[in-house]
């Protein structure tokens, strides 16, 4: 079960298994939206108040943290396996063990169709030039997306949304849509809607004016924050403006947020997705803070430091190490 089960408030999963550093969690089905402490192992354990009010997947193929490949699997400081942001490097974080999403970044072509191209230029992935927007699909399809980083990929077009979709569909997995400019809720919406893929998306939001469009017209798929912590870590009005706007994750560079503002959205009952994970040093900080999902450039670095913090770990209680950062090595 790969669908964003574990991120909907009051939804229902299948009673399993959770297992983290050497210990089995059960879990049962439903879990109650409203109340933040879920009953959890034989009789009633209870975990402690920072659990977070919603279900989680049970699925031998994951372990807390996620993994969320970076526009598909592409590193920036070290030699990159696939072009950023096409099917290859989609199909590609498909096939790792224990990757269960893909992000992608999402614009407009100029006749309207939902393109995947991080810049707002085609200068640095392509062998075009150019604001993406002032250029048709049928022009898009003409620059290739594959051959600066290696002749061997001559030839990758500029995907759609639409084909990201079918790889999503085709392997069970969540996508992250960074939502890059204002006004893609009805596109997104129809795309979504065609493919029946409204609970394998998060909204990644970054404009006020969407909010309320994405929730009008999408109200069961999640939305997260695409943007940046407040300055004050216990900023209260923060986290009750975004618990108002639906607001279930945080989508942040791992350089503007401290434990403290992890801590805080937990207590909040939201997530922390954070971006982007590529290194030892990153990947053990993030660890250490207990962020939720790592958006990574390098999906396999990610799964081996998490499997050996998962063997390296111990625990003197039953908690919840992923969301506490509770590590004693």
């Amino acid at each position: 079960m790969r669908r964003l089960d574990w991120l909907c408030t009051g939804c229902t999963v299948p009673s399993g298994v959770i297992s983290w550093g050497g210990l089995d969690l059960p879990v049962h089905s439903p879990l109650p939206s409203s109340s933040p402490l879920p009953a959890m192992g034989t009789g009633l354990v209870l975990l402690p108040l920072l659990l977070l009010p919603f279900c989680m997947a049970v699925d031998d193929h994951y372990a807390f943290p996620l993994v969320v490949g970076h526009r598909g699997c592409c590193a920036y400081n070290t030699p990159a396996l696939y072009p950023e942001n096409t099917v290859p490097a989609f199909q590609y974080a498909a096939s790792l063990r224990g990757v269960m999403g893909i992000e992608s970044d999402l614009r407009f072509s100029k006749d309207g169709v939902v393109v995947l191209v991080h810049d707002p230029t085609l200068d640095r992935t392509t062998n075009c030039t150019g604001p993406v927007v002032d250029k048709t699909l049928s022009e898009l399809r003409a620059c290739d997306a594959g051959v600066k980083l290696d002749p061997k990929f001559a030839g990758t077009p500029v995907p759609t949304l639409e084909e990201a979709l079918q790889v999503v569909q085709a392997h069970d997995l969540t996508m992250l849509l960074d939502l890059k400019v204002p006004g893609l809720a009805s596109s997104v919406k129809s795309i979504l809607e065609k493919y029946h893929l409204e609970q394998n998306v998060v909204l990644g939001v970054r404009f006020e004016e969407d909010f309320a469009d994405f929730l009008s017209l999408l109200p069961t798929t999640p939305m997260g924050f695409i943007g940046s912590p407040p300055g004050d870590a216990h900023d209260v009005t923060f986290f009750q403006d975004a618990l108002k706007k639906q607001i279930r994750s945080l989508v942040f560079a791992q350089s503007k947020t401290v434990p403290a503002f992890v801590m805080e959205a937990h207590r909040h009952g939201m997530q922390l997705w954070t971006w982007s994970v590529d290194t030892q040093e990153d990947l053990a900080d993030a660890l250490r803070d207990g962020h939720d999902t790592f958006i990574t450039s390098n999906p396999g670095l990610a799964q081996d430091a998490i499997a050996k913090t998962r063997k390296q770990c111990k625990f003197d209680q039953v908690e919840w190490p992923m969301l506490r950062g509770v590590c004693t090595q």
